[in-house]
């Protein structure tokens, strides 16, 4: 849960830096880097992208 809404508040971060360095032509800084590598940490603790659902993890009866 805290996972989901982690992602969502990086993907906020990213979209507004995104959005503050347009006109200036300097997409890719610290802080943008910085942004969507949280972003990428907080989805693959959600469990995007994985093989498996996240909710069968373990042992099934």
């Amino acid at each position: 849960m805290f996972a989901i809404l982690a992602a969502v508040t990086f993907g906020i971060l990213l979209f507004l830096d995104l959005i503050d360095q347009l006109p200036i032509g300097d997409l890719f800084n610290w802080n943008t880097l910085v942004a969507l590598g949280l972003l990428f940490i907080a989805l693959h603790l959600c469990g995007v992208g994985t093989a498996y659902p996240a909710r069968f993890r373990g042992r099934r009866r």
